[in-house]
């Protein structure tokens, strides 16, 4: 009986342990996620300011 409730005190640990991960994994999506939108958007900004810099330029000569 002592080895079974040994183990059953492990599974609980374990899936506790488990339960956290997940946890942590799904908090991490939402940050990568939100990290990828900023930087798209972050990208598009150097996009459209490098396409209207040679205009400036070609607008003031």
């Amino acid at each position: 009986m002592t080895e079974q409730s040994s183990m059953h005190l492990y599974l609980n640990w374990t899936k506790e342990r488990i339960d956290e991960m997940d946890a942590a994994l799904a908090s991490l999506e939402v940050k990568a996620s939100q990290a990828k939108a900023d930087s798209r958007e972050k990208a598009d900004e150097i996009i459209r300011r490098s396409e209207e810099a040679p205009r400036r330029v070609s607008g003031a000569a």
